[in-house]
């Protein structure tokens, strides 16, 4: 693999040192190349016109050998795959603006109209490829080949080389360093053929395979989720310091379900400090893998999750534990009690009550104030604070509020 100091370094050489034939790469050098580029950034055009003979073609890298796909890595970033005719995302279709959109995104729906565009820089003057609104590059036939050039950059795509095709981007499309200067010089990976997929029947294919992988997949995936949700266990919610009895615990899949249904972050840990099984921790749900763990009563806000104790039933709220009632709320994030905000960034100086020091969510707080026999109908909710004193606090019964600003506390009422 070619280091990047090394590719840097020759993509630095000046301007007088281009004039070299072995450094250009250029089969033919021509001054009116050359000068057209100087110019007006434009690559020189041969036939003065854009090149299509097809609806839909693909477009082969000639260095590379394989074709540019719309298929994006997990930065959004466009890739290279081996060349298959039957592909729909390695087809593009040329636009009334002479620039090319992926077929594949057209026959989303909604349909998308997507183009190739310039996207983040990856190294040695050279930027990603990603898919952005039209137009994009134009296919231009010049001296050196079939160039696909950015009509305001007017950088060409690429497959990332000097002189060889770079191991570590080698499934990036890219664009070439230094605006139109490398296009089409030979070694630096801007030479495309384009294919032309003038059967119809090869169309018809793709369009079919495309349309019935997406049917097939979006049916599994209704069937799975129809499956799961009915082989879910109903879950209850145990009180600090309960493990679940013989029996009634949750499997991995399971636990990870009950995350899922729940809308709550999922982890697998093997930890001796923690509940062995599921277990819900403030927000998130936790499967721990290891043999022993440990369940304690000292932990306020770790809660295990076990298989309800009969069919059907249910833990509800009913509970007069202050921890298990912010866990209920905090499992189903359901507002069971009407509240309103009456002092935005606001607190009591006065005889308050904390009810729990954890994130939970504010209709979890509400919940827990209307079970405190304790707790007038005013609450402060201080759960989402950056800092480590998330908390829940109620005004005590008859108890006097002298309001004070704080940026991260809300003041609420429950409504009768």
């Amino acid at each position: 693999m070619v280091s990047v100091a090394l590719s840097c370094a020759l993509l630095a050489t000046s301007a007088s040192a281009r004039d070299d034939a072995e450094v250009m790469g250029l089969m033919h050098t021509n001054a009116k190349i050359e000068m057209a580029v100087a110019s007006s950034g434009e690559v020189d055009i041969v036939d003065k016109h854009l090149v299509l003979e097809n609806d839909w073609v693909q477009f082969k890298s000639v260095e590379g050998g394989r074709c540019m796909s719309s298929f994006v890595d997990k930065d959004s970033r466009l890739t290279f795959e081996d060349c298959d005719d039957s592909s729909l995302e390695q087809m593009w279709t040329k636009r009334s603006d002479n620039s090319y959109e992926s077929v594949a995104k057209g026959k989303l729906e909604p349909a998308q109209e997507l183009c190739p565009r310039v996207g983040a820089y990856v190294n040695c003057g050279r930027n990603s490829t990603v898919l952005g609104s039209c137009p994009g590059f134009k296919l231009w036939k010049t001296n050196a080949g079939l160039l696909l050039q950015d009509s305001s950059l007017k950088t060409c795509l690429a497959v990332y080389m000097k002189g060889v095709i770079d191991q570590g981007y080698k499934d990036l499309v890219t664009t070439t360093p230094g605006g139109p200067l490398f296009c089409g010089v030979s070694g630096f990976g801007s030479t495309w053929e384009m294919i032309p997929l003038a059967s119809s029947s090869t169309i018809a294919t793709a369009s079919a395979k495309a349309t019935a992988t997406a049917a097939a997949a979006a049916k599994a995936a209704a069937e799975a989720k129809i499956a799961a949700e009915a082989a879910a266990p109903t879950i209850e919610v145990m009180s600090p310091g309960t493990a679940c009895s013989a029996g009634a615990s949750l499997d991995e899949d399971e636990c990870k379900v009950a995350s899922e249904k729940r809308d709550k972050w999922f982890k697998i840990e093997d930890s001796a400090d923690t509940p062995t099984g599921c277990y819900q921790k403030n927000m998130q749900l936790y499967f721990n893998t290891h043999q022993t763990g440990k369940v304690t009563s000292e932990e306020k806000w770790i809660w295990s999750i076990c298989r309800a104790a009969a069919v059907g039933a249910k833990v509800t709220g009913g509970s007069t534990d202050a921890s298990k009632i912010a866990s209920e709320a905090a499992m189903d994030d359901v507002g069971q009690v009407p509240f309103v905000l009456v002092g935005s960034g606001m607190e009591c100086d006065g005889d308050t009550k904390d009810l729990i020091k954890a994130r939970i969510t504010t209709s979890a707080c509400a919940l827990m104030v209307a079970s405190d026999p304790e707790c007038s109908k005013y609450f402060e909710d201080r759960t989402h604070s950056t800092s480590n004193s998330q908390r829940c606090t109620c005004l005590r019964k008859d108890g006097d509020c002298k309001q004070d600003t704080d940026p991260s506390t809300n003041r609420y009422m429950i409504e009768a």
